[in-house]
């Protein structure tokens, strides 16, 4: 049974989340009138317990990106605006490395400002750092709900925010084992906000919502540059269409886009001035470099993002996500919305797929809040036919095929094979426990006022975030060991094949016997 492969305390975590969700689908089908209170909270107290249990299934930060991250957010804690990888870096480096840096430029900070509020607030480990992405995708339930109920109905606002509970890639994200981890979905989270807040004002008319708008948009700036400010170019696309003789609609968009820039340009003024070598090359490298350039491999032609909805949405997802879309120009109720809900999935889709050369499965996730909306439409489609089945046995039905789509979309199966012992080939997460483990072991052994060098595998920033130590997984030349030797700076080296006599001879220098072996 998929139960045997998790562990107790994840099943203790796991069992109310899938009652919570059943509970939360039978009073939706079940409800009396228009009272979707109750499967409403279930639903959003499905998608916390949910995503604390995804969060705490591995005992360990993953490669690419999260130990990154995970590292500069810990060093932001004692210093929240010098971003830095190596807090106090005793050999050479390239500040063009950004793998193996000091100053710490290659992302917007927002996503390690929230780490680091966490770290703050709730201790350093890896559960606290992916607790951001928890909060984050609990809210994405309710701002799922509020658009779809603002621009349909709240049917379609429950079913797409359902979509959204259950969805393999959504839960996968919050383990932190998708690439760019925090920083995507932090910009998926403040991306989503600008739009919910966006078709409140554009339903009110009031000018708190404006502001929101404004706000929302310059922190999704601050997770992940440029590309946060596409409710925008949305916004100024319906103004042309719709209100390009109404004054006070230019002037709204300005003043949100006012205050949008009052967040996002002190930071970049800010780093310009302080670390401008770092901050020059990395607005180069996350602009032009990726670009022009294919980037780690990531490359893909310009149908991979389409390629790629499978694997964000579900395997069935293509097939049905046309005949979404359709649905959403019926069921939409104004045809700006019609047309902003397609032009917020239209431009990063049509970017992304024809401008920069490398490409990753998550930079268009960001804009799934619409295409949540055509998934519920669907849903909603479904369910109208459903119902016209006679003997009253539409609502059993109903509510069975829910559950048995949310059951598969969730895909335990899939979560354990990546997340837990059920593959015993799984080399990758049986070394990672492994090495975790192991430098939770030397942090309580060597002084944090040591620095380490020659641990023989990739692995030296998560060791660095468990241990407090600075490490390095080379061994300083015999002239670097000379002058740290000089300056007084406590050395540690592990015991391998490769350690130089010069270390090893030196009664000055702690060993550290491996006794891991990959």
């Amino acid at each position: 049974m998929i139960f045997n492969f998790f562990q107790r305390h994840d099943l203790f975590i796991l069992f109310p989340a899938l009652i919570c969700l059943l509970a939360s689908i039978i009073l939706y089908v079940y409800r009396k009138n228009d009272n979707f209170g109750p499967s409403l909270i279930l639903l959003i107290l499905a998608a916390l317990v949910l995503r604390v249990f995804m969060a705490h299934l591995d005992p360990f930060l993953w490669d690419w990106d999260e130990r990154y991250h995970a590292l500069v957010a810990k060093n932001l804690v004692l210093h929240p605006f010098v971003p830095t990888l190596y807090d106090h870096p005793v050999l050479g480096y390239d500040f063009k490395d950004w793998t193996r840096d000091y100053i710490w430029m290659h992302k917007q900070p927002l996503a390690m400002w929230q780490m680091a509020l966490s770290f703050y607030l709730f201790g350093i480990n890896q559960f606290t750092a992916r607790f951001p992405m928890i909060v984050e995708g609990t809210l994405l339930v309710l701002i799922i709900y509020r658009v779809g109920a603002l621009t349909i109905n709240k049917q379609a606002g429950y079913l797409s925010a359902l979509m959204y509970t259950v969805s393999f890639y959504a839960l996968d994200f919050v383990t932190g084992g998708q690439a760019l981890d925090h920083v995507d979905y932090a910009l998926l989270f403040y991306v989503s906000a600008s739009l919910w807040t966006w078709i409140e004002y554009r339903h009110s008319q009031k000018m708190k919502w404006v502001i929101l708008t404004g706000i929302f948009a310059g922190l999704a700036f601050m997770s992940k540059w440029i590309m946060g400010l596409l409710i925008f170019p949305v916004w100024g696309i319906s103004i042309l269409l719709f209100e390009r003789k109404q004054l006070s609609q230019y002037i709204n968009i300005a003043i949100a886009f006012l205050i949008s820039a009052m967040i996002f340009m002190p930071w970049q003024i800010y780093c310009y001035f302080r670390f401008p070598v770092e901050y020059k090359f990395e607005m180069d490298y996350n602009s032009s470099q990726h670009f022009f350039n294919v980037l780690g491999g990531h490359s893909g032609s310009s149908w991979y993002y389409l390629q790629n909805l499978d694997y964000n949405y579900g395997v069935v997802v293509p097939y049905i996500l046309p005949l979404g879309l359709i649905l959403i120009w019926l069921y939409v109720k104004w045809i700006e919305y019609k047309m902003s809900m397609l032009t917020f999935i239209f431009i990063p889709y049509l970017f992304f797929s024809l401008g920069p050369a490398t490409k990753m499965p998550a930079y268009c996730y960001f804009v799934c809040v619409p295409i949540f909306l055509a998934l519920g439409c669907f849903a909603l489609f479904a369910q109208k036919m459903v119902q016209k089945i006679p003997f009253k046995i539409s609502k059993p039905v109903i509510c069975l095929i829910l559950i048995i789509v949310s059951w598969f979309s969730i895909n335990l199966v899939g979560i354990a094979k990546i997340h837990t012992g059920y593959n015993a080939i799984n080399y990758y997460r049986i070394n990672k426990v492994q090495f975790t483990d192991y430098f939770r072991s030397i942090s309580k052994t060597v002084p944090k006022d040591y620095i380490l060098f020659g641990f023989p595998y990739n692995s030296e920033v998560e060791m660095m975030f468990y241990t407090g130590n600075i490490c390095y997984n080379n061994f300083p030349t015999q002239d670097e060991y000379k002058k740290l030797k000089n300056t007084d700076v406590k050395m540690a080296v592990f015991q391998v094949e490769k350690t130089p006599l010069y270390l090893l001879d030196d009664p000055s220098v702690l060993k550290i016997k491996m006794f891991v072996e990959k």
